[in-house]
């Protein structure tokens, strides 16, 4: 495994870190969603905010406040089995599943 330079960053499994998976709820009057973001940066959502994807968590609360949508935080959990990025770090024996 090569060193991390500070061109490009380690990723969780290069380090040893887990990455952080958070499953929040945006709330608006005319639609309500769940957007995913891996170490606080949105990694997916729905078309209709698709636009968000590689905000930052605070980037995100700050423009549903302004747009007086809600936010909140529906699950969060410890991945090691994968990368910032969504890639698997392990891989799976024949049969095998991924758990989430």
């Amino acid at each position: 495994m090569r060193a991390a330079s500070s061109a490009s960053p380690a990723t969780a499994h290069q380090t040893g870190e887990a990455v952080i998976e958070t499953l929040a709820q945006i709330k608006a009057p005319h639609f309500t969603v769940g957007i995913v973001l891996f170490d606080d940066r949105v990694v997916e959502g729905p078309p209709i905010v698709r636009y968000m994807r590689g905000w930052s968590r605070d980037r995100v609360r700050t423009y549903c406040g302004e747009k007086d949508w809600k936010v909140s935080i529906v699950h969060q959990i410890e991945r090691h089995d994968i990368d910032a990025k969504g890639r698997a770090t392990v891989e799976l024996k024949q049969g095998e599943r991924g758990r989430t």
